[in-house]
């Protein structure tokens, strides 16, 4: 789940590509990534430890997707351009009976769409390196 914000100020569930955000469980008995989107997109949340420039194309074509999709570029659409959002994974433990125990929610990770980076990585001399600002820290 993916609650982004709007340029209108509207908020809009991102992953789901849905007007409305949804922190119910999903699925018929399959609590999953899958029900939102399937094939490779179902690996997407486990690739959010992906830091740097890996992280900052993976988070960003989000951005860019619902930008393209919702035609934000075109007269009257620039209340529809993504400005930042937070990706959620819901959890619930497996009880003994095969029940679930309550949904949790775990945050993954925040991105800001207008941001150059969101990210700040240590290179390889073990120094820590601002990406967006080109400098060390």
């Amino acid at each position: 789940i993916a609650p982004g914000q709007l340029a209108d100020g509207s908020i809009v569930d991102v992953w789901s590509k849905s007007d409305e955000v949804n922190w119910n469980m999903p699925g018929a008995g399959a609590p999953c990534t899958s029900t939102a989107r399937a094939g490779r997109w179902r690996s997407y949340p486990y690739l959010a430890e992906l830091e740097g420039e890996d992280g900052e194309v993976l988070w960003s074509y989000l951005c860019r997707q619902w930008d393209e999709e919702n035609r934000v570029h075109e007269a009257g659409n620039e209340g529809k351009k993504l400005l930042k959002f937070n990706f959620f994974m819901l959890q619930a433990d497996v009880k003994p009976n095969m029940g679930f125990s309550a949904t949790r929610k775990r945050l993954i990770h925040s991105h800001d769409c207008l941001s150059k980076t969101n990210f700040v990585e240590k290179d390889d001399g073990n120094e820590t390196f601002d990406f967006a600002k080109g400098e060390e820290l």
